[in-house]
């Protein structure tokens, strides 16, 4: 069945702040950050090579939720969108409304759950795939956030991984802290960056072994970014 917006939800729409370019109907899309088309379309084409059928998907950092339908939409049997910003999240401010449109709107069966990727545990829960994409680079504690995707992954499960990388460190094996908050992309809220290397290091001792041959790169832009697809693997 084919959607159709009324006058009253194409208002609700527009009202809305959106982050995320989500199409609600044929031909309609929520009005998201204008360079995100650049960013997402090269995640979406390293997506197509990965089997969503019937999988237990975690979309963490979801915001708007784009990953998190995308994930129902490639076959998904069951997702849950995570994010955790309190103040985005209150009644004072724009809230989940743009989730919640969403879903509405798609007759999504996604659920959201307010988690940080610092305590994922919490959700009693392990899945088959976890999108984690534009998120290491704004954390102040990416080791631990890489932890917990290992434990709420299922052995031999997918975390998919896209970030922030240094691609001219002339050490390989280094990793960044940011100390003024203004050398990544130009953000206030982003804190460390990685080289590729480094990255993968960080990931084994997450137990998490990259895959390489699935996605090389995922975000090609600037040579500022990466996607590493990464397997649980042990304990």
């Amino acid at each position: 069945m084919t959607t159709v917006l009324n006058a009253a939800d194409l208002d609700e729409m527009n009202a809305l702040e959106w982050y995320h370019s989500i199409e609600v109907a044929p031909g309609v899309k929520t009005k998201g950050y204008p360079w995100g088309p650049s960013v997402w379309e090269p995640i979406r084409q390293q997506l197509d090579k990965i089997d969503f059928h019937g999988k237990r998907v975690l979309d963490v950092a979801s915001w708007d939720g784009m990953w998190a339908f995308e994930a129902e939409k490639r076959g998904a049997s069951y997702v849950v969108a995570t994010d955790y910003f309190p103040a985005r999240h209150s009644d004072e401010q724009n809230g989940l409304k743009t989730f919640n449109f969403a879903k509405r709107i798609l007759n999504s069966k996604v659920t959201f759950k307010s988690c940080s990727i610092y305590k994922l545990e919490e959700l009693g829960e392990q899945f088959d795939i976890i999108t984690n994409f534009g998120l290491i680079y704004h954390l102040r504690h990416p080791t631990l956030a890489l932890d917990q995707c290992r434990v709420a992954l299922n052995e031999g499960g997918l975390c998919l991984i896209e970030t922030a990388v240094i691609v001219d460190a002339r050490d390989e094996n280094a990793s960044y802290m940011e100390l003024d908050n203004q050398k990544i992309y130009e953000d206030g809220t982003t804190w460390c960056a990685h080289t590729n290397r480094a990255m993968q290091i960080a990931m084994d001792g997450a137990y998490l072994r990259a895959c390489q041959g699935i996605a090389e790169s995922i975000f090609c832009g600037n040579g500022t970014g990466m996607g590493i697809p990464a397997r649980r693997v042990g304990a």
